[in-house]
């Protein structure tokens, strides 16, 4: 057994795939089978199931993925205290986010408050909740900033602290809104009926996987608000296509948003706030074992306003 193939098995697990796994691992993809059939050998175990859609990790591969995680988080201590010098660990900070808009105001204040002549490495990413949750308690990025559903509240608060995370939330708790470009057909509307979002296009932020569990709970909440089940649906990965498409299309999307009332308009897109009881909640993550950079911690401090 090698580090390097726990840390292929353990990018297979997250991505779901060998294709990606290579990916992210910047290494082939036989390279990563190798190593998946070399561990499977050693252990006399089956990792995954492979299917069509993708490989997910077998009872006797998701017994081995929690040891698999223990020692992928020794390494990055170890890590961090002997091999990276004081000046760069104070100076990196590593953040995978759900929604860029939630950290960029922050993330620009990092830099441009950063002293002169200060060298930092900075790396932020956009994965879903799902990824986001596996790569803070995995230690590949130190703070990872979701949002939730107070509806499933406690449900993620106990997900989070099985994998030994904090959730911090910061901001106001928001209001879901149907949200469309001012040129829709539905634009003029005072108020919006769900049935009138029929033969519109539902524009989403790609979930994950259909087993995911960010998938699951974000279609129980589409059945909770309303949303017609035989709308087209299209989910986009990248936060600039989202916007584009939102602007270009006649589709619409579920958004969160402050109390602004029952219709607004903001950035060209009129808001219609859903009739419902459930609220967004913004928050980090960060894993309660492993200690913040400098600049990571003050990245915290400045989105929370602590």
């Amino acid at each position: 057994m090698k580090l390097n193939q726990l840390q292929y098995v353990s990018a297979v697990s997250q991505h779901g795939s060998i294709r990606k796994a290579a990916q992210s691992c910047f290494v082939s993809e036989p390279a990563i089978s190798k190593s998946l059939r070399e561990l499977e050998s050693e252990f006399n175990i089956t990792l995954f199931e492979r299917s069509h859609t993708g490989m997910t990790l077998t009872r006797e591969g998701e017994d081995f993925m929690v040891y698999v995680g223990a020692i992928m988080e020794h390494h990055a201590k170890l890590k961090r205290r002997f091999l990276a010098k004081e000046a760069d660990v104070r100076r990196q900070l590593k953040v995978a986010i759900r929604f860029p808009d939630n950290a960029t105001d922050t993330l620009i204040h990092t830099i441009n408050n950063m002293p002169a002549g200060e060298f930092y490495d900075i790396v932020m990413y956009a994965h879903n909740t799902s990824e986001i949750l596996n790569s803070v308690a995995a230690g590949d990025v130190d703070l990872g900033i979701v949002t939730i559903l107070s509806h499933f509240e406690t449900y993620w608060q106990s997900l989070f602290a099985g994998k030994g995370l904090e959730f911090v939330p910061f901001g106001p708790r928001e209001h879901p809104y149907i949200a469309m470009r001012e040129s829709h057909p539905l634009s003029r509307k005072k108020k919006i009926k769900m049935v009138d979002l029929t033969p519109y296009t539902l524009l989403e932020i790609y979930a994950g996987n259909p087993a995911s569990v960010s998938t699951v709970l974000a279609n129980e909440v589409k059945n909770i608000v309303g949303i017609p089940t035989e709308t087209n649906k299209v989910s986009v990965y990248d936060s600039h296509v989202y916007r584009r498409v939102m602007m270009e299309t006649d589709s619409f999307s579920i958004v969160g948003a402050a109390d602004e009332g029952d219709v607004f308009v903001r950035n060209g897109l009129v808001h219609y706030r859903i009739n419902t009881d459930i609220v967004f909640i913004n928050g980090v993550l960060k894993n309660t074992k492993l200690q913040l950079s400098e600049l990571e911690q003050a990245f915290l401090d400045r989105l929370t306003n602590r």
